[in-house]
């Protein structure tokens, strides 16, 4: 094959271990393997299953009592074959106890791997495949629960699969003498002489569905290999000449077969090795043919030639060299040299047939031995066959009037051993014979079986399937008729046949097993039948590889009929059940899945036999029933000081307290929301318990009070009192008196750090401190209090209100008229985690940003137009003056709610003057809000953002765009704030396929990890993250950049690199 010896790996005996096993397939050969390379791999040795039906190959090493840790998965292997050979081609052959297991028990002595012999009967390959596109062929010793057999009568003790297989690549499979052997034609020729040697208990199978037939697996004809072995033996036969001796050439331990090297002085020379073609020789060059050692005859033929027939012996790891020698023989001995002459032969014996009858039919006589002898030596050409035929013609008419010859009685017998019909009345062979419809020549059977599409085999030679009543013509004498089918006991009889007669057997076949089909959605549901496991599901195409094609269609039809065939099915097959009426209980377990195991029967009746007759023994469990577990479940109970409160399993709702219900046992994140506050914790659910939680409710947000360096407290109280009465009904918060606040020792100085207007990062850090402190003392998610910096804000009425997150340090500040009651109640709207609806901060937008103005006429100046906005495609520019939106006046807070009011497609329309002081009205289009808006462009400050966030997480299904949305404006905003970990916990939880290409950016989420990689000082990662985000889809990252997600990606690696 030419193949470098870098590029081969073989492991004989101590070497192959399971550790230098898996090395080799799956770190050498992974490592090496290129999309256009041809892959063989070649295992011979043993292979066991045990009561889990995992199957394992048995390596040097292995510990039978230890199977799982010292022996190689088959499932293993299959993984490797299926999921990481990149190859165009593999062909893997496998001589393993039930090996069937491969593609998708005996323990006992090793063999060697004739790995030269494989190497040289596979010479040839990759060139002959260059048609072939892409091809897996596996071909296995065995099947799934079949043992695979070897002995001292198989090439001196192979596997029975091993020796067919290497006669199929020597050249025995190659039926159609076109020199190339195929997958298909290695597959036919080892199946049909393992399972006639091993009377069907050994049945190779192809692994692999995903193959060519057209996959050429050697050239047996081509130039002679290297071959194993110094010595040269000589061949018996006429004049055969001393070949001179090959060079000596080490033997390779294993290695049995011999050489039979042909060489012919005459090109197309048709050679058979043991009556099967192996092909047609070339002039003057070496033919080598691998053989199994011992004597196998040979004969070499040629129109116009005597034919050279021979015995040769071959010896183990030898050569064996013949030389044909051709004799010319007379024209009418080989009538196809001069075929114009013979029909002149016909044509005049066919015109003494009137006058001289004797000497015509001493003439036919001699025309058809002659067509006779050409038929033994080579298939006769269409002209021929029909000059055969016409020939036989006249001389049955002058047979049948007693005027044949004892030589044209022997050629006439001959003749109908391979034309038996031509002299077969036309009513012979059917179901309804005519009374006194015989044959001189043949008789015939009719032959009577219980099931269809059973196999008839007369003497040895295959002749077809037949149906439940057939007939077949036979000449006088003995034959051995043999019936079968697939999942039934052959029968086989003698029958001994006279011309004319008719005779009548039946030949009923018993049921050989019932294989009960289990279907299930399920992976790897186990299946007991008294208390031992007899299957496992696994996908349909993992069944269908291990079944014959037979019962592949069988079961397809089944499935097809119970109408439960498509993706996501699983079967377990259960071989072996006892043929007769029964009731079966079957168990069905999955381990560590936390689910009820499950106890059904399949009844077994005699009407139900019949039917499972007539499916080759195939019987689909309850009629395709689909079997299902339910989840082992335990109890759950949930109170509140307040009922009705609303409780989530994994931001699933299942109810409202107070709650008792059945639960999946699992391991699950609750939370329990009220208007008062909500309560969070993790539960743990198992089997046949009980778990009793009392939810202390958390307020959402606990108003701290009115704080102000310059006024004493008396003068706070009254206003504190008067804001929490219109917040608490709306935040579901509560308040702290000034006795509670000042149980927090560090107040004074919270408020001082906090009120600051611009904090250093010290003070930021300090701030946090405060704020994870307050928390666990207050207990709230979030802060909010009221401050007066001077006597002159409370006196004008102004107060700031400062709400913290603690994972914030920077808090938001709103300025409120605390006298101005509508203003205050839409400040706790905004605030309060009811009103927190995803379409509201998912609804629409315009893209500007705006600021308010005193200027008469003039109530808002924008000052952003966001790029690819709506605000952008109606032609506004930063600087233009809104005049009017749909015919009033308003605020930038009343343009945002009025937007927010707007459906998704609906229009506002804007007076505006331009930036050339031009007047007009413009109409801006709502479109969807997208997901990269900046945290700083929100109407809502940052902490306002987070309740908003929290709520959609808590109450949006994992899957939703709602959800992923949220996700990344959380991590948006926790990137403003420099927490790095938090934001990649929001990105990493991002499920891309579930959000909207139109709302998030291809590349835009891997740029951002590697953002936060690259700020934790993770280099690595943040160099992986920004390469996947250059190779995606560039967008437009958000409001504060231009640059795409790629260009920006790039910059980073050139930074970082």
């Amino acid at each position: 094959m030419g193949i470098p010896p870098e590029n081969i790996k073989l492991l004989l005996n101590e070497e192959a271990t399971t550790t230098n096993i898996k090395s080799a397939v799956g770190s050498w050969l992974v490592d090496r393997v290129g999309a256009n390379d041809t892959i063989f791999i070649f295992f011979a040795g043993h292979g066991y299953v045990d009561r889990r039906n995992d199957g394992y190959l048995i390596s040097y090493d292995t510990d039978p009592e230890q199977l799982y840790a010292t022996a190689y998965s088959m499932r293993d292997l299959a993984g490797i074959v299926n999921d990481r050979l990149d190859a165009r081609h593999l062909v893997m052959f496998t001589d393993a106890c039930k090996s069937g297991y491969l593609g998708i028990e005996t323990l006992g002595q090793t063999r060697a791997l004739e790995h030269n012999r494989i190497n040289d009967v596979l010479k040839e390959i990759v060139a002959e495949n260059t048609a072939v596109k892409e091809s897996k062929f596996i071909l296995n010793a065995a099947g799934s629960f079949e043992l695979s057999f070897e002995g001292e009568q198989w090439g001196g003790g192979h596997g029975v699969f091993t020796h067919h297989l290497l006669e199929a690549l020597g050249g025995a499979a190659d039926r159609n003498a076109d020199g190339r052997i195929t997958a298909n034609e290695v597959f036919d020729y080892t199946r049909e002489k393992v399972r006639r040697d091993t009377q069907d208990r050994q049945n190779p199978i192809v692994g692999s569905t995903k193959y060519s037939g057209d996959l050429v697996l050697a050239v047996p004809s081509g130039t002679a290999p290297p071959f194993p072995g110094g010595a040269v033996s000589g061949a018996a036969g006429p004049s055969a000449p001393s070949p001179p001796p090959s060079p000596p050439v080490a033997v390779t331990r294993g290695a049995t077969a011999g050489a039979l090297v042909v060489t012919s002085p005459l090109d197309a020379v048709d050679l058979e090795i043991d009556q099967a073609l192996r092909g047609s020789l070339r002039q003057n060059e070496d033919n080598v043919f691998v053989l199994a050692p011992g004597i196998h005859q040979i004969q070499a033929s040629l129109n116009g030639f005597a034919r050279d027939i021979r015995e040769v012996e071959i010896k183990p790891s030898e050569q064996t060299l013949v030389s044909l020698e051709f004799k010319p023989i007379p024209d009418l001995a080989v009538p196809g040299a001069d075929f114009e002459s013979l029909g002149k032969r016909f044509e005049e014996a066919q015109e003494l047939l009137a006058t001289n009858r004797p000497t015509a039919v001493t003439r036919l006589a001699a025309i058809l031995d002659a067509l006779l002898q050409t038929r033994q030596r080579r298939r006769l050409t269409g002209p021929e066959q029909q000059l055969m035929d016409s020939v036989l013609v006249e001389y049955v008419e002058a047979a049948a009037q007693g005027k044949s010859t004892p030589a044209g009685e022997k050629q006439l017998q001959s003749f109908l051993q391979f034309r038996p019909a031509f002299f077969t009345p036309a009513d012979w062979e059917t179901q309804q014979q005519p009374p006194g419809a015989q044959s001189r020549w043949l008789g015939q059977l009719q032959v009577t079986t219980d099931v269809d599409n059973a196999r008839l085999t007369v003497d040895g030679e295959f002749l077809g399937k037949i149906g439940r009543r057939s007939s077949v013509s036979l000449l006088p004498g003995e034959h051995s008729i043999r019936v079968e089918r697939t999942g039934f006991q052959s029968r086989e009889e003698t029958v001994v046949a006279a011309a004319g007669e008719r005779q009548d057997r039946s030949f009923p076949l018993a049921l050989e097993r019932i294989q009960l089909i289990v279907l299930s959605k399920t992976p790897n549901l186990q299946v007991f039948i008294e208390e031992k496991q007899r299957g496992e599901t696994e996908p349909l195409a993992s069944v269908e590889v291990r079944l014959t094609p037979s019962l592949r269609t069988t079961l397809r039809a089944m499935l097809e009929q119970a109408n439960v065939s498509g993706p996501g099915l699983h079967l377990a097959v259960i071989p072996d059940l006892p043929v007769r009426s029964q009731t079966v209980p079957l168990r069905f377990a999955k381990d560590n899945a936390n689910l009820q195991p499950r106890v059904l029967s399949a009844g077994i009746t005699e009407t139900l036999l019949d039917e499972i007759r007539g499916r080759e023994g195939l019987f689909l469990f309850n009629r395709g029933e689909l079997i299902a577990l339910d989840p082992m479940a335990g109890t759950l109970e949930v109170g509140s000081p307040t009922a009705g409160a609303t409780i989530l399993l994994d931001a699933q709702k299942i109810g409202v307290t107070p709650l008792k219900a059945s639960v999946g046992v699992g391991k699950y994140q609750m939370v329990v929301l009220h208007d008062l506050g909500k309560f969070t914790a993790a539960v743990e659910i198992k089997p046949n318990e009980t778990v009793t939680i009392q939810a202390e409710l958390k307020p959402h947000v606990a108003f701290l009070g009115v704080l102000s360096p310059e006024l004493a407290e008396e003068r706070l109280s009254p206003i504190t009192r008067q804001m929490n009465d219109l917040l608490r009904p709306l935040l579901g918060s509560y308040i702290l008196e000034s006795p509670n606040l000042n149980r927090y020792e560090y107040w004074k100085d919270f408020v001082a750090l906090a009120s600051r207007p611009v904090s250093s990062e010290d003070d930021k850090k300090k701030i946090l401190v405060h704020l994870q402190q307050m928390k666990e003392r207050y207990g709230a998610h979030m802060m909010l209090f009221g401050y007066f910096p001077t006597q002159k804000d409370y006196l004008a009425g102004s107060m700031q209100l400062y709400l913290f997150s603690p994972q914030n340090p920077k808090p938001d500040v709103h300025t409120v008229e605390y006298n101005a009651t509508a203003q205050m109640a839409d400040y706790a709207r905004r605030l309060d985690a009811r009103s927190f609806q995803t379409a509201s901060l998912f609804r629409g937008w315009i893209g500007l940003r705006t600021v308010d103005t005193k200027v008469v006429g003039h109530e808002l100046i924008v000052v952003q137009v966001l790029p690819f906005s709506p605000g952008e495609a109606a032609g506004l520019k930063p600087g233009a003056r809104i005049v009017s939106v749909d015919g009033k006046n308003r605020s930038s807070l009343e343009l945002y709610d009025l937007v927010q009011t707007k459906a998704v497609g609906e229009t506002i329309a804007m007076e505006i003057v331009g930036n050339d002081s031009a007047r007009k009205t413009v109409t801006i289009k709502i479109d969807p809000i997208p997901a990269l808006l900046s945290p700083e462009s929100h109407p809502f400050l940052l902490n306002s953002l987070f309740i908003k966030l929290q709520s959609i997480l808590l109450t949006s299904p994992r899957d939703s765009l709602e959800f992923n949305l949220a996700l990344l404006n959380m991590a948006l905003a926790h990137i403003q704030f420099g927490n790095w970990k938090e934001a990649l916990e929001s990105l990493t939880q991002i499920r891309l396929p579930e959000v909207s290409v139109a709302m998030v950016p291809a590349g835009v989420v891997e740029y951002l990890k590697g953002f936060c990689f690259e700020s934790l000082g993770d280099k690595q990662l943040a160099i992986q993250a920004y390469r996947r985000a250059r190779e995606l889809k560039g967008s437009l990252m958000g409001a504060e950049y231009n640059e795409e997600a790629r260009e920006l990606a790039n910059w980073r690696l050139y930074a970082l690199q």
